[in-house]
């Protein structure tokens, strides 16, 4: 129980020093001009997606070294209040040696750099249309300029004693959804 308050402590403490939101205005800022490129609305930035991110965040941190996704169909928090799955892009990034002396920072730079490493997949993007497989990873940039995804919203997580970030976005409703792609992963 100790090792648990001790964890929620650093989580928290970790928290506190990102507190700035100014990265997640960046990471908006970033995600808007890739999905203009794409024709696609701005994102609205939505707080309960937010939250739900965070706490995604907050547990990838707690579990340093495990990235995954969350289960959309079992876990509440994946799921819109409405019982919506949500969609979900993760970046992760390391640092060897040990903790950055300024996490804050560093972190800032982590989350606003996401929105590049996703989009950067767009040179494997199976042109006019995916149509269920591709040899490598496209999701995230299909999720991020998705026409049919509206909302956004936005998590860091680090701790104490783990060299890692995790940058959790959630948006809904959620992409990637087949058949769909044709409509929703326009051409730049």
């Amino acid at each position: 129980m100790a090792k648990l308050q001790l964890a929620t402590f650093l989580l928290i403490s970790i928290g506190l020093t990102l507190g700035d939101d100014s990265w997640k205005h960046q990471l908006l800022d970033m995600e808007n001009g890739h999905r203009a490129d794409h024709q696609a609305a701005p994102f609205q930035y939505n707080d309960e997606l937010a939250q739900k991110a965070q706490n995604w965040a907050n547990q990838l941190a707690a579990e340093c070294g495990k990235m995954h996704h969350e289960d959309t169909a079992t876990s509440p928090n994946a799921q819109y209040h409405t019982g919506e799955p949500l969609g979900e892009n993760i970046h992760f990034a390391g640092m060897v040696g040990g903790s950055p002396t300024n996490m804050k920072a560093w972190g800032e730079g982590q989350a606003t750099g996401a929105a590049e490493d996703w989009y950067k997949e767009i040179q494997y993007y199976p042109w006019p249309e995916f149509t269920g497989s591709s040899d490598h990873m496209v999701f995230h940039f299909t999720q991020m300029v998705w026409q049919g995804t509206r909302e956004v919203g936005y998590g860091l997580g680090a701790r104490d004693g783990c060299p890692n970030i995790y940058v959790v976005a959630r948006y809904y409703p959620e992409g990637n959804v087949l058949p769909m792609f044709g409509q929703n992963v326009l051409p730049a």
